[in-house]
Order: C-alpha cells, then sequence, then structure tokens
C-alpha cells in the first residue's frame, strides 16, 4: 500500500469522501482513524487525511492523531481535505486553527470539499443549530467532487 487515507467522520459524509478516492487511487486504503494500524501508517509512502469540521474544529480523534504523530507525518507526502458547509473566510480559519505552520507549509493540497447536512442523523439540539445558524430545512449535499479529486 503506498498511499494511506485516514478520515475521522461524525454522519458519514468524510468516509465517503475518503471511500471516493480510495476508488480512483491505484495502492490505497482508507481507514477511520479509530481503527488505524500503526504498520499500516509506517509502512505508506504517502497519507491523505480527511475531517469533517465543526464550529471550525476538525475531529477530536484526527486532531489527537495529528498532534502525536506530525514529526511522522511531516516525512511523508501528504495532503488533507475537510468536509464541511463553511464558506470562505471560514475555511482559511479552520485550516488555521487545526495544523501548524509545518504541516499546512508541507501539505501538497489542503481543500475543502464541501460537505452535507444530514438531519436525519442529528439530534435535536444539532438540527436546531443547523436551522438556525445555516437556515438550512432539509439534509442536502455538496460535495465538490473536482477538488477531493485534486487529491488524486
Amino acid at each position: 500500500m503506498k498511499t494511506l487515507i485516514i478520515y475521522a467522520t461524525k454522519y458519514g459524509t468524510t468516509e465517503k469522501c475518503a471511500l471516493k478516492l480510495e476508488e480512483r487511487i491505484v495502492e490505497s486504503k482508507a481507514i477511520n482513524v479509530n481503527e488505524i494500524d500503526i504498520n499500516d501508517f509506517l509502512k505508506a509512502d504517502r497519507i491523505i487525511l480527511g475531517s469533517s469540521v465543526y464550529a471550525g474544529q476538525i475531529r477530536k480523534e484526527l486532531k489527537k492523531f495529528v498532534t502525536k504523530n506530525e514529526n511522522r507525518l511531516l516525512k511523508k507526502k501528504l495532503s488533507i481535505f475537510l468536509c464541511g458547509m463553511q464558506k470562505g473566510i471560514e475555511q482559511e480559519k479552520a485550516i488555521n486553527l487545526n495544523f501548524s505552520e509545518e504541516m499546512k507549509q508541507h501539505a501538497n493540497v489542503i481543500n475543502y470539499v464541501g460537505g452535507a447536512y444530514q438531519l436525519e442523523k442529528c439530534n435535536f439540539l444539532e438540527r436546531l443549530a443547523v436551522k438556525v445558524i445555516a437556515k438550512a430545512t432539509e439534509s442536502k449535499e455538496e460535495i465538490d467532487y473536482d477538488k477531493l479529486y485534486e487529491l488524486v
């Protein structure tokens, strides 16, 4: 395996994107960060990190993995994709908040690829927040596959 796609997801949109990348990249494996085998990580030539973003934060389990393994990540080819419905400056803020300057400089691609509102999977408070903040009254998906496939 040459490329390891490590992702963290809450409702499944990031996993969907990771699996789409896995389909397109020869000798790749997509794996949830909670199930990672350190030997797979160490053997991979290239790492693609993916996470959903909520309130400017990537998933805590991926953030913990990145913090713990930053030195190793900086020795590999690295790309990052983020899933979220943030626009413009909010995307840049999230990238700056979650990744060190060295990681941002090292990554050959860091792309926001869009996201989804999956209201049927949200609890009451999450649904309320999406309805109030995003003015979304129904589930919708807005994944930019061109941006996603730039990581290939």
